[in-house]
Formats: structure tokens, sequence, C-alpha cells
């Protein structure tokens, strides 16, 4: 996968258009991400935590057995390199798990 995988969704412009994408994640990591339509779904997933919208797709994420949100979660913090970024990703999850809205 490229910058451009991820540029198809809308809610990644921002931090593309600031210049921020390869602060925030691992780029070689990224480019060795095969484009499958499960790894589809997960980057699109997480395009909703860079706009602080993430409780419909925690809701989605919710309805998959453990072993599958365990992969999404997985694959999010293997490619986000950014320290403050996976902080707060961690937070929004363990508040979304602890019953808090997100």
């Amino acid at each position: 996968m490229n910058i451009n995988d991820f540029a198809k969704f809308e809610n990644y412009e921002g931090i593309i258009s600031d210049g921020i994408f390869e602060d925030i994640f691992y780029m070689d990591y990224v480019e060795e991400i095969e484009l499958t339509e499960e790894n589809n779904k997960y980057i699109e997933w997480l395009s909703y935590f860079f706009v602080a919208e993430m409780q419909d797709v925690l809701d989605e994420i919710s309805e998959l057995d453990m072993l599958e949100q365990i992969s999404v979660f997985d694959f999010w913090f293997k490619i986000i390199q950014s320290r403050d970024e996976v902080e707060a990703l961690a937070r929004t999850i363990i508040y979304y798990k602890s019953g808090m809205p997100v």
C-alpha cells in the first residue's frame, strides 16, 4: 500500500494535506501491507479516528468475534508510529470497552 491508498478515504485528508502522514505511520510497514479487502476495511475504519468519529466504527468492530477484533487492533497499532496517536487510540478503545461514549 501507499499514501494514495489511504487518500481514497477522505478522513485522512487532513493529515495528508498537513504533511504529517509520514510522521504518524510507519511507512516501511505501510508499503508492505497487501491491498486486500480486509486490510482496506481496517484502513477505512482507522480513518474515523482522525476525525474523532469512532463510536459507530467501534460498534461495528465489537460485532466481530474476539480474534477478528484483535486482528483489527493489532493492525492499527502496527502501522502507527506516533506515540501520541497510539496513546489516544488506545484510550479511545479502552473508554469504548468500558462503556463510555467516544
